[in-house]
């Protein structure tokens, strides 16, 4: 017992001598670190039976400081006790323990804007002390601890209640297990420092707590304000936990927001979450809690943008940060009604023109960051149709009257008032007056509503039609009275008048003093009048007005069985005066032929005495002064043609009745005149050598400007090819082919073959180039004379469709070949060689249009007349019939008309662009302009089978019907077709008509090359599929195009769907679907047709583009179709050029046949006429295709010509 005092003594002795010493040695700042004494002191303490620990506690001193946290705190050095079991026999001989070094740091809680380091100051305890075991019967010699090392932090907290202080000293007790064996007992480096993630929970059997940590149900976090930067967050801990053991994860020290818990700064960005997760230390089994920080946006980074539209106001939120924020935005906006229309940062479903109030709220997380509050007013919309549309009408004017729309959805500038198919007109009130209108016919008007604040927005259109009052009825037409049945009877007869202007009536004759007779047909017979005697009749037309009266008067008649003994007498006596007559002509012919002189004349009579007073016409007066000649089937020109002497007698021609040069003259009655013949170099010793059948002729103001020649004969082309080389021209116009209806009409004075030499005389003739054109062919030809040694190059121009004796159909071709000519010849160049087969009727028509259009240019005026007699003072027959001479102003006409619309392929960019502009913009554009002068040709061929009653189901549109000239005509047997070899647009298919054949809405069409290459057809009727394939078949087509929009192929209203997946019989025809290829924007279809009467199968092609509405919507995919097509038909172009080959590979078809199927059939020619001559004119094109089909491209839209002329351009 004594010993055992005594140790205790020794040890609080050597406690309190290391105590001291430690407590001198420490440096003032209490930044050091201390080791032990190193001396062994022997201590003995006593403890109870149930402690396995030994508590070391520190003083923890708390400060308060503006700069960084000291991380580095005091020291206080425990010393060494020797700890023996209160239990225990015996005593060891000694008993040394180590020091236990423990490092206490002091978090001092501090409030800063920086970043703060958490991380716990380090405190090492060593602890080296021999631990018997409490029921030891010995005492080791030596026991060793294991040491600590362990991290410890006075921690700033809010507990409990808000009253508690901000900053409060707290102890942490670092523990340690002595109750393992010795040999146990792992050993820890002094020098290693835990971190916090380096700290497990230990088990209850390691570290025995003095309470339960699974009793604790919550540990409680108040979520944050997120109002300031820095934020303290405010935690609810048990009183029996030591909050200064309080350990966290997921420490971030990036953000520009700062949250602090206790001593731990969280740092976090805008529109940013994490998740705290935290312990206790005292706790043997970790006891997790966590917390989440979700930052949201500040509403000062966000900005409200609102965009208004006419049905929507959209709210764009800017996030000013450029952060990633997922936030929501709900939005209401509210009429003067209080009419609430919600939504996200759309709100749609507006009224236009209509003042809202409206909220936008941006939401984060569920919660409203920022709300704003405006007044926004819609855009400007479309009006809604106008109100109580009504019309008055007169017998020629419509007045329209309304009201403005329930809805104008903004402020109305005014209204547009259109007549169908009429051109829009602006209107300020709400009346409009239509005047100049036909008496009793149905018109159909448009009204709507507009605004030109806002891109000139039309209002829906409204539509009402009125039928104007009945008038007079215009006068009857065609009026024929002659006598019969008898000699003292008479038949009157008229068809309708022009205009009824009224319902069917009746036709009225008032004869002399005979009472009115009124007939539902006018055809009226009147008997037993007077012989010879003159009655006065008048004849009108009445159904509710009385038209106006036809004034006429008829003659009866010698009682015939009394003249009929003079008759004979008479006939007698005629007959004997002829043959007396035709004695004296034999006798006056034998005598002249005995003495014929040189210088008789053709024609023995006053040359000048018959001409007529003809005033040139002016520019503007052209087209009416051409009506007025040729009313009345032309009677005014042909009084004009028939006063120019057809040869002037006094001008002498004895060069060309000699001898020698008779022979040189291909028509006997047409010789040059000796004063302006053209006169060849004399060769030596060759009589006549000088003379051939040619004239000078002079151009409207150049004198010798042309050489009108007949076209030579075998054994005048040397002379011709002399005559070139001699004058130096360098044009030869030839407008005859070399045989026309197997007659000779000219001898080819070229070489036959391109490369091919040809001697005539003294001039070789190469041909370097031959390019053939629709109407045209063109040679470069290359001579050279052997005599001088000298070469030139000429350039050869025929002109190929004139047909023999007439004139041809379209005026333009003519001035086309003008164009071309024009744009060879030059300054140098000697005069142009024009010759047909005599040169003088062709040859004068061309001459005079060449030189009237360089006239009209230059005088604005003609003298179509004037130049004609001239012409004939130059060279006898000049313009050689009257169709010549109509022909002649009516190339003026055109001309004038209509103008040049040929455009160069290289400068279409260019045009198109110029094309569309308003100059000045009160004015229509030059496209505009271009489209009003096509003229409509309505009616102007007979469509008398189409518009037959039993045809009429088979029509689509009763405006849109094939003209006879040109109709397809499906026979009932399919018998070939017995082909005309001289057709032209004047027939009527007449020699088909005697065999039966079905009606059909197609049409012929000529293509690029001048033969009927095409069939413009409307889509079939289910009436109408029979007829529809016995026309491919008969035809025998290689290819069908159908054309139409999407989804339409299986609407009856647009076509009736004339194919099955299987096989179908159409009559005598069995249809099949074999192939069936999507390309893109068209369909590839192909077709086996199989007559069931026959063996033979054939193969058409259906290419169905259903891409077109207005226009085609892939012009790409259109081209591709177009080409494959191309490769697919063979070419219709011949050397022969024949315009009458009935050979028709392509069926063009849409729903009427007119629209879209006049458009491509133009997009097809144009095409061919790029390619091959690289220039383009859609107005002739159109023009053209107008006169083969009624409502071919009818509508003015500006776009489908501008697409083909896009079209082209891409091509």
């Amino acid at each position: 017992m004594n010993l055992y005092l005594k140790l205790i003594v020794l040890g609080f002795l050597l406690w309190d001598q290391n105590y001291s010493t430690l407590g001198q040695d420490t440096p003032s700042g209490g930044q050091g670190t201390f080791s032990p004494a190193p001396q062994s002191t022997s201590s003995i303490q006593n403890f109870s039976n149930d402690s396995s620990r030994i508590t070391s506690s520190t003083s923890s001193q708390t400060q308060t400081h503006n700069g960084p946290s000291n991380p580095q705190a005091p020291s206080t050095i425990v010393p060494p006790f020797p700890i023996l079991a209160n239990n225990s026999t015996a005593v060891p001989d000694a008993l040394t323990a180590p020091p236990i070094n423990t490092y206490v740091s002091t978090s001092i809680g501090q409030t800063h804007s920086g970043p703060f380091n958490p991380q716990a100051l380090s405190t090492s305890v060593p602890l080296n002390l021999p631990i018997p075991a409490n029921n030891s019967t010995a005492v080791p010699e030596a026991l060793t601890a294991p040491t600590i090392n362990t991290s410890m932090s006075s921690m700033s907290s809010f507990i409990g209640d808000s009253n508690s202080s901000d900053t409060q000293a707290s102890t942490h007790t670092p523990t340690m297990d002595l109750t393992s064996p010795v040999t146990d007992t792992p050993r820890t480096d002094l020098n290693k420092t835990i971190s916090p993630e380096d700290v497990s929970p230990s088990t209850p059997e390691d570290n025995p707590i003095p309470f339960n940590c699974r009793e604790i149900k919550d540990i409680k976090v108040d979520p944050p304000l997120y109002k300031e930067l820095f934020e303290r967050l405010k935690i609810h801990i048990p009183k029996n936990l030591t909050h200064n053991t309080l350990k966290c994860l997921n420490i971030s020290s990036s953000g520009e927001y700062t949250f602090e818990l206790l001593n731990f700064n969280f740092s976090v960005s805008m529109c940013t979450s994490i998740t705290i997760r935290c312990w206790f230390e005292e706790c043997t089994e970790r006891f997790n809690f966590s917390t989440n920080l979700d930052v949201p946006p500040r509403h000062e980074s966000y900005s409200l943008k609102v965009i208004e539209a006419t049905n929507q106001i959209n709210f764009k939120w800017h996030n000013q940060k450029e952060a990633v924020c997922h936030v929501v935005v709900k939005s209401n906006c509210s009429d003067v009604t209080g009419n609430i229309t919600e939504g996200g940062d759309i709100v749609d479903g507006l009224d236009p023109y209509t003042k809202y109030n409206c909220n936008s709220d941006l939401l984060y997380g569920g919660k409203t960051v920022k709300r704003e509050n405006i007044n926004v007013t819609t855009l400007i919309g479309h009006p809604e149709e106008v109100q109580d549309l009504k019309c008055n009408t007169t017998k020629k004017n419509v007045t329209l009257r309304w009201k403005e729309p329930n809805k104008p959805n903004g402020p109305l500038d005014g209204y547009k008032v259109q007549r169908l198919k009429g051109e829009w007109k602006d209107v300020n009130n709400t009346e409009y007056t239509f005047s100049g209108l036909k008496p009793f016919t149905e018109y159909t008007f448009n009204v709507t509503a507009f605004n030109n604040r806002s891109n000139n927005l039309l209002g829906k259109s409204k539509e009402i039609s009125c039928k104007t009052k009945e008038d007079e009825p215009s006068e009857v037409t065609n009026v024929k009275s002659y006598v019969g049945p008898q000699n003292n009877g008479v038949t009157i007869k008229c068809k309708e008048p022009n205009s009824l202007n009224g319902p069917v009536g009746e036709y009225v004759l008032e004869f002399d003093n005979l009472a009115p007779m009124i007939k539902g047909s006018c055809l009226f017979v009147i008997k037993d009048l007077s012989y010879l005697t003159t009655y006065k009749f008048k004849i009108y037309y009445k159904h509710t007005e009385k038209g106006k009266q036809f004034e006429g008067e008829v003659n009866t008649k010698y009682n015939d069985k009394a003249l009929i003994g003079f008759l004979a007498f008479f006939i007698t006596l005629t007959c004997l005066a002829l043959i007396f007559v035709m004695f004296k002509i034999y006798k006056l012919q034998k005598k002249s032929s005995c003495n014929l002189r040189d210088n008789y004349p053709l024609i023995a009579h006053d040359d000048e005495g018959s001409l007529l007073n003809i005033e040139p016409i002016p520019v503007d007066l052209l087209l009416e002064a051409y009506k007025r000649k040729n009313a009345d089937e032309g009677r005014f020109f042909l009084d004009e043609f028939q006063s120019i002497p057809r040869v002037f007698s006094k001008l002498s021609i004895k060069e060309a009745r000699k001898p020698c040069n008779q022979s040189k003259n291909r028509y006997i009655d047409i010789l040059p005149y000796d004063n302006n013949r053209v006169v060849l170099s004399e060769i030596h010793g060759e009589p006549g050598s000088d003379y051939i059948n040619a004239s000078y002729i002079n151009g409207f103001k150049e004198p010798r400007k042309y050489i009108a020649a007949q076209g030579p004969k075998e054994e005048t082309m040397n002379d011709f090819w002399r005559m070139i080389w001699e004058q130096k021209s360098t044009i030869i116009v030839m407008v005859t082919r070399c045989e026309e209806g197997n007659r000779n009409k000219c001898a080819q004075y070229w070489p036959q073959c391109e490369g091919e030499l040809e001697d005539y005389g003294d001039v070789t003739v190469k041909i370097t180039e031959e390019k053939f054109f629709p109407d045209y062919i063109t040679r470069k030809l290359h001579i050279n004379n052997r005599r001088e040694k000298s070469e030139r190059d000429i350039t050869h121009i025929q002109f190929t469709v004139w047909p023999d004796h007439g004139v041809p159909d379209d005026p333009n071709l003519l001035l086309k070949l003008r164009r071309r000519v024009n744009a060879l010849s030059n300054f140098f160049s000697g005069p142009t060689i024009v010759h047909c087969s005599a040169g003088v009727g062709r040859t004068g028509t061309y001459i005079s249009i060449d030189a009237m259009l360089e006239g009209l240019e230059a005088e604005s005026r003609v003298d179509v007349y004037g130049y004609v007699v001239q012409l004939r003072r130059q060279r006898c027959l000049m313009v050689q019939v009257e169709a010549q001479y109509i022909f002649i102003h009516k190339s003026l006409v055109e001309y004038n008309q209509f103008g040049e619309t040929e455009i160069i392929t290289s400068e279409l960019p260019h045009l198109l662009h110029n094309m569309k502009k308003n100059d000045p913009p009160s004015e229509p554009s030059q496209l505009t302009s271009e489209f009003q002068r096509l003229p409509s040709y309505k009616n102007w061929r007979p469509q008398t089978v189409g518009n037959h009653q039993d045809n009429k189901d088979k029509n689509r549109s009763s405006s849109v019907v094939p003209y006879e000239f040109n109709r397809v005509q499906v026979k009932v047997d399919d018998e070939p077709e017995r082909e005309n070899t001289e057709d032209d647009e004047m027939s009527t298919d007449q020699d088909s008509e005697s065999e039966e054949s079905i009606y059909i809405n197609a049409s012929y069409i000529i293509g690029y090359w001048g033969t009927r290459s095409m069939i413009a057809a409307q889509s079939p009727l289910p009436n109408t599929m029979v007829e529809f394939w016995q026309m491919i078949f008969q035809r025998k087509m290689k290819a069908i195009v159908m054309l139409s929009g999407p989804n339409q192929e299986s609407s009856d209203q647009e076509c009736a769907q004339y194919w099955k997946e299987k096989s179908k019989t159409y009559g005598d025809l069995e249809v099949a679907l074999t192939d069936e290829n999507p390309c893109g924007a068209y369909t590839e279809r192909t077709f086996e047709i199989r007559h069931t009467k026959r063996k033979d199968i054939r193969k058409v092609s259906q290419f169905h583009y259903n891409q077109w509405e207005d226009l085609p919507k892939d012009t790409n995919g259109l081209l591709e179709m177009i080409e494959k097509i191309r490769k697919n038909i063979p070419c219709n172009r011949m050397e022969e050029h024949s315009r009458h080959d009935r050979s028709v590979p392509l069926l063009v078809h849409c729903s009427d046949g007119s629209q879209r199927s006049g458009t491509f059939c133009a997009l097809w020619n144009l095409l061919e006429s790029a390619k091959v001559e690289e220039v383009i004119d859609v107005f002739q094109t159109v023009k053209h295709l107008r006169r083969q089909r009624s409502g071919m491209l009818s509508f003015y839209e500006p776009q489908p010509k501008i697409g083909m002329i896009q079209l082209i351009d891409i091509k």
